[in-house]
């Protein structure tokens, strides 16, 4: 039978063996995969993840047209780059039709070490997308789903575990009966279930959250709350032009047969 795992850090995802015909996904509820789902709903063409700032500079130098530089290091806007690491800041006036390059302290360090660790069934969720995600990876079928947290600066995150429960418990909704979860997806799928009527109460006491809300982001942590807003999966392509230490590849919506527009 399928497995269903749960990794708690960005740090777990460099150690894991990927199988070729595993699914990962990764989480950054507070922030970098809820901006990533604003950002494409908003028009965005593509996202790039990396890991630092010199990569983040090259691709700039390296993509025609430029993309836009987004991100932060400890939860303040990089030097020079367009924009921060905000949902709200991901218009259509600010990225319709653009191509992000994104780097974070936390979220797109976990997509990087996916993909440096052999990963190339590669998504991002957030709550935002949570059920369009589910029913991609029910539709996919792979083998083998692993949903990795990325932590805050290497330590476990109440909020990307929610996150990852919440996937667990739209995935399971999809297909109850294809698959084994592991301890550590049960007590993911718990915690999700035990804060799920009380969503942004819990982003902002957990430990990530207190820290974004100290600095002037609380309405940050609460659109990150918002559940089911989006209709699409959020899918890694490999791109020819983009370099292997960049990741070889970025981000795109992906829309799918059999989806459905959730209820807003």
């Amino acid at each position: 039978m399928p497995a269903l795992h749960v990794l708690w850090t960005a740090g777990d995802a460099r150690q894991h063996a990927f199988e070729p015909g595993e699914a990962a996904v990764v989480f950054d509820i507070l922030r970098a995969t809820t901006t990533m789902t604003a950002a494409l709903a908003a028009g965005a063409r593509a996202l790039c993840p990396v890991a630092d700032r010199p990569s983040a500079l090259a691709l700039r130098d390296r993509l025609q047209p430029p993309p836009l530089l987004a991100g932060e290091e400890n939860m303040q806007r990089q030097p020079g780059f367009d924009l921060g690491n905000s949902p709200l800041e991901m218009t259509p006036g600010a990225v319709a039709g653009r191509v992000l390059v994104l780097c974070t302290t936390n979220g797109t360090r976990a997509a990087a070490a996916a993909l440096a660790a052999g990963c190339r069934k590669l998504l991002a969720a957030s709550l935002l997308n949570r059920s369009a995600t589910a029913r991609y990876l029910a539709s996919a079928r792979p083998d083998r789903i692993t949903l990795i947290c990325a932590g805050t600066q290497g330590r476990f995150s109440l909020d990307d575990v929610l996150g990852a429960g919440a996937v667990l418990e739209a995935l399971l909704r999809e297909d109850g009966t294809r698959w084994e979860l592991t301890d550590a997806a049960q007590a993911a799928l718990a915690l999700w279930q035990h804060h799920r009527h009380q969503v942004e109460r819990t982003l902002a006491s957990c430990d990530h959250g207190r820290q974004l809300v100290r600095q002037g982001f609380a309405a940050d942590v609460a659109f990150a709350a918002r559940t089911d807003t989006t209709d699409f999966a959020i899918t890694w392509q490999p791109v020819e032009e983009l370099p292997e230490p960049a990741g070889g590849g970025w981000f795109v919506p992906t829309y799918f047969p059999g989806n459905r527009r959730p209820s807003l």
